[in-house]
C-alpha cells in the first residue's frame, strides 16, 4: 500500500494503483472529519456506513480494511456510473480502462449505500441529484 495513513501521503512506485490509494486516502479523511468536535451530522452518518462495511473495531481503520476500501473503490470507478456530470468523463476513462484489463467489479462491489458516500466524497447533493435525475430519464427513455 501506498498511502500513509500517518502522514496523508500517497507515494507512487511501480506498484501503485493511485486510484485505489485515492480512495483510501478518501475514507481515511471522512474518517478524520466525521470523528472530529463538531462535525458535521451528514459526515458522521456517511462514516457509520463506511465503518459498518469495514467491520471496523473501534473505529481504527487496519491493513486488512484498506485493502476493502481500495478493491471498493476500484470497482465503483469500474462501474462508470460518475456521481456528477464533470466527472462522467473520467469515470468513462477508468471503467473503460478496467474492463479493458479484465478486470470484473462484481465480487468488489460495495453496497449501495456505500457507494453513494463514494458519491458524496466528489459531488455536491446539488450535483448529485441533478446526474440522476438525468440519469433515470435517460434510461427511462431506453424502455419506453
Amino acid at each position: 500500500m501506498s498511502f500513509d495513513k500517518d502522514t496523508s501521503t500517497i507515494t507512487l512506485d511501480e506498484h501503485s494503483d493511485f486510484l485505489v490509494d485515492s480512495g483510501v486516502f478518501f475514507i481515511h479523511m471522512l474518517r478524520k472529519m466525521a470523528l472530529a468536535e463538531n462535525a458535521p451530522t451528514r459526515l458522521l452518518k456517511d462514516w457509520r456506513i463506511v465503518e459498518s462495511w469495514l467491520s471496523c473495531k473501534d473505529g481504527n481503520i487496519t491493513s486488512i480494511e484498506e485493502n476493502k476500501i481500495g478493491k471498493g473503490w476500484k470497482a465503483y470507478l469500474a462501474i462508470g456510473v460518475a456521481p456528477s456530470f464533470k466527472l462522467q468523463e473520467v469515470f468513462d476513462v477508468y471503467s473503460k480502462q478496467y474492463k479493458d484489463s479484465g478486470y470484473s467489479f462484481k465480487d468488489d462491489r460495495p453496497p449501495t449505500e456505500v457507494m453513494e458516500v463514494f458519491d458524496r466524497l466528489l459531488a455536491t447533493d446539488k450535483e448529485i441529484t441533478v446526474k440522476k435525475n438525468h440519469d433515470w430519464a435517460e434510461e427511462k427513455k431506453r424502455k419506453d
